[in-house]
């Protein structure tokens, strides 16, 4: 038997060898686009905006820096949108590389959805104030118009650290000899981002000591930003009156020093007290505040140098409102900057005793109503009726309803297609604070109701809301016709736009309102200003201005002239 089956093994083995034949090949392969096929019901209503979102968040692009791009998509329509296509048009003189594709298939009817696109700055990019543009497509036609987006760039700088201000933290303000006082330095870097930073305060006086030091910790300052460092400071008693200590600070970078920075602190000398400003760097100061005149417009004074009221304004409140990094709408150039400089002249010029500044963010959703309402808001459990005054400062976006039938302040959330729902009513606002049946009330306004942006050269001037050119014809509530005690002031005409005043890095409004506080507008020279004489020196000197920059702009008063705001020293 195993002969037999050896044997059938020795037959069949040339067969499954060579039996069978296997052939091989290769073919070219196809590449298959398949195209959705969509089927149409109603029509859609489709917007499209953006906005840009740098590393930093501090609305300058730097070289090589990753920016996101928001794109918001929303369909009021009664159909889907569909295969939403949204194509870069590179005609942009710099360069933000973006490497997705930005697409979507659907979008219901009244739904509303956001993409966050990944971009990288170009290693070349320019300064300067430039914009994107997209074109918008969708599979049945329904196109709006071409979405544009805004941004400031700046080339590859080098770090600037510089000293922004010093403070000297006791009663007095001020370092004697033979004490020993906690002082605090701010510095800021204006130039390109600074890594791995360091720092250390030190004196080459051997009769001044420093203790120690400490800083905010932050190893990347970032181009705008700032940093604060506290140190402990021991002088000798025999020193005396000495009005310039040498005492510096180094900073480093990757345990580098790159610059020696003088403090200026003196003994028995009261120091100068710079208004510190939050991290909203401009093209302006990221150049160094270059020499700029334009057809005679004069170089910005000095309005940091703030000088004290005569008596504490103890039952006086203050609301100081600042919105200049819009979600849905374009920047409010200096905005944040304008609501600072303000909350500095409120505390030491007019001497309030209680003031609440409210930037960007803070100023989102209901948040004037919460603030405002005469019943339940929060400044109405703080007024007591009859004794208290009340000042409210503003400085952002203002926005016209498309009739001129109202115009509205606006939160840093609000969108154009629902201002009358997202927007503060001025007439709403004027009831409210009337309401409230404060000693006085006094409100400064840096916005224009013409529905575009501040004209600034370091920013694109924009149509916000569809409605440039609206002059809003009247406003319902006027309570200076009924209050002798109402005032405000406005920045323009409501036929006017108002302008950034690029010297200064403020409002022009805010900016003559800094410089009339300061006395300039005490026309007399008895030590007080009123309202009119306020009034007299901004409208004249914005009028003038505004003409050699881009137009007239004329601040106007409304309320009785004769109110004394302010009594100096």
């Amino acid at each position: 038997m195993r002969y037999v089956v050896i044997s059938l093994w020795i037959c069949l083995l040339p067969a499954l060898l060579f039996g069978q034949r296997v052939v091989s090949g290769k073919s070219e392969g196809k590449r298959v686009k398949i195209e959705p096929v969509y089927e149409f019901s109603k029509p859609s209503r489709l917007s499209v905006s953006m906005r840009l979102q740098d590393r930093n968040e501090d609305g300058l692009i730097e070289a090589a820096e990753p920016v996101k791009l928001y794109v918001y998509f929303q369909n009021s329509g009664e159909g889907s949108a569909f295969g939403i296509k949204v194509e870069r048009l590179d005609t942009s003189r710099n360069t933000l590389i973006c490497r997705e594709n930005i697409y979507l298939s659907e979008l219901q009817a009244g739904a509303e959805r956001m993409l966050v696109i990944p971009l990288l700055a170009s290693e070349d990019l320019r300064t300067g104030a430039d914009s994107l543009r997209f074109s918008v497509s969708e599979y049945f036609g329904v196109q709006p118009d071409t979405s544009v987006v805004y941004f400031n760039s700046v080339e590859r700088l080098e770090p600037d650290p510089v000293c922004m201000g010093v403070e000297v933290l006791n009663d007095a303000g001020i370092l004697r000899a033979g004490e020993t006082a906690d002082v605090k330095v701010v510095l800021r870097n204006l130039g390109g981002s600074l890594e791995g930073c360091n720092y250390r305060v030190y004196s080459t006086n051997a009769n001044v000591l420093i203790k120690y030091t400490s800083e905010q910790g932050k190893d990347r300052l970032p181009i705008g930003e700032s940093v604060g460092l506290q140190f402990q400071i021991t002088s000798d008693c025999q020193l005396g009156v000495v009005k310039d200590l040498p005492v510096f600070v180094a900073v480093y970078s990757n345990d580098v020093m790159i610059r020696r920075l003088k403090i200026p602190l003196g003994i028995n000398e009261l120091p100068v007290r710079y208004a510190v400003f939050p991290s909203y760097p401009t093209l302006e100061n990221v150049l160094r505040m270059k020499t700029f005149q334009d057809r005679g417009v004069p170089e910005g004074e000095d309005i940091l140098r703030i000088p004290r009221g005569k008596t504490p304004n103890e039952e006086a409140i203050a609301i100081v409102i600042g919105v200049e990094n819009y979600r849905y709408l374009p920047i409010a150039p200096y905005a944040c900057k304008d609501a600072m400089l303000m909350t500095k002249y409120l505390q030491y010029t007019l001497d309030v005793n209680r003031v609440l500044t409210f930037y960007d963010s803070e100023v989102r959703g209901d948040f004037f109503e919460k603030l405002f309402d005469p019943v339940n808001g929060k400044l109405s459990k703080m007024v007591k009726k009859g004794k208290t005054d009340v000042y409210v400062y503003y400085s952002g976006h203002g926005v016209p309803e498309k009739n001129g039938e109202e115009a509205y302040l606006f939160p840093v959330d609000g969108k154009i297609m629902n201002a009358s729902s997202c927007g503060y009513g001025l007439s709403c606002f004027y009831r409210d604070l009337d309401s409230l049946k404060a000693r006085n009330v006094v409100v400064f306004l840096d916005a224009c109701f013409m529905g575009d942006t501040k004209y600034s050269r370091n920013y694109v001037s924009q149509n916000i809301s569809g409605t440039k050119g609206v002059v809003v014809r009247r406003i319902g509530q006027a309570p200076w016709h009924t209050n002798r005690n109402f005032f405000v002031f406005t920045s323009s005409r409501n036929d006017q736009s108002s302008l950034a005043f690029d010297q200064s890095g403020t409002g022009l409004f805010t900016y003559y309102l800094a410089l009339g506080l300061k006395g300039a507008a005490d026309a007399d020279g008895d030590g007080k200003i009123t309202t009119g004489e306020l009034s007299d020196y901004i409208s004249s000197r914005v009028v003038e201005v505004s003409r050699k920059i881009r137009g007239e702009q004329t601040p106007q008063l409304f309320g009785r002239p004769d109110k004394v705001l302010i009594e100096y020293n």
